[in-house]
């Protein structure tokens, strides 16, 4: 079995999120990278990946946002120990 690379330009080539959060395509040629070369915080819930593709010499950046804020310690501690109080 023999493995086809796309030959797309960068310019007509699709933005795309990263295919997991420890996995993304290179925007350049398609290849699917496996972990970022460095990742730092960049606010309280979100993390910027740095991608180098050792096929075509690409580097791009991802974002990584989480969608809702964390709960609270209060909220986790009222969904796992519900009170035993009957009132």
């Amino acid at each position: 079995m023999s493995i086809q690379q796309s030959h797309r330009s960068p310019a007509t080539a699709p933005a795309r999120m990263p295919l997991t959060r420890y996995a993304a395509e290179c925007p350049r040629c398609t290849s699917v990278l496996l972990c970022p070369e460095w990742s730092e915080h960049a606010g309280a819930h979100s993390v910027v990946n740095l991608w180098h593709c050792a096929a075509c010499g690409h580097d791009f950046e991802t974002v990584d946002a989480a969608a809702d804020a964390a709960p609270s310690t209060a909220e986790l501690m009222r969904a796992f120990f519900p009170s035993l109080l009957v009132g």
